[in-house]
């Protein structure tokens, strides 16, 4: 019996992994860098990963269900190969420390629920007396 993950399931992956942290921080990114017009920028983001999810499905199509692996070594020596997997490997496990990073980072940012401290409280108190 050979394993195999249909295309959908594939594609519904890899939208996933492309908006998994970016949905938490991306209303935040595009107001620091494009302003109060971010939102055009939401737009343009979408048509990007749209295009590159038409590109897979393509290229999908093409290859007729074989993989990207078996498509490379057909086509380019495997001394050149060797480097390509060692890079690909090094830029996957740079990303998902990256993506595991940030859902750290978001989590604290949501889970922080530090009281207020003493002095920050005693300054509020006394504000409306000046």
């Amino acid at each position: 019996m050979k394993e195999k993950l249909s295309f959908f399931h594939v594609m519904i992956l890899t939208y996933m992994i492309q908006t998994g942290v970016v949905v938490f921080s991306i209303t935040h990114l595009e107001a620091l860098h494009f302003g109060t017009n971010g939102w055009l920028m939401a737009l343009f983001t979408s048509l990007v990963v749209l295009v590159n999810l038409m590109l897979i499905a393509i290229v999908h199509r093409m290859s007729n269900g074989r993989s990207i692996f078996e498509i490379l070594e057909k086509s380019i020596p495997k001394f050149i190969l060797f480097p390509i997997y060692l890079g690909l490997a090094a830029l996957w496990s740079m990303i998902g420390c990256l993506v595991a990073k940030e859902y750290v980072l978001i989590f604290k940012c949501m889970l922080s629920l530090q009281p207020v401290r003493w002095y920050s409280r005693s300054r509020l108190i006394s504000l409306p007396f000046y």
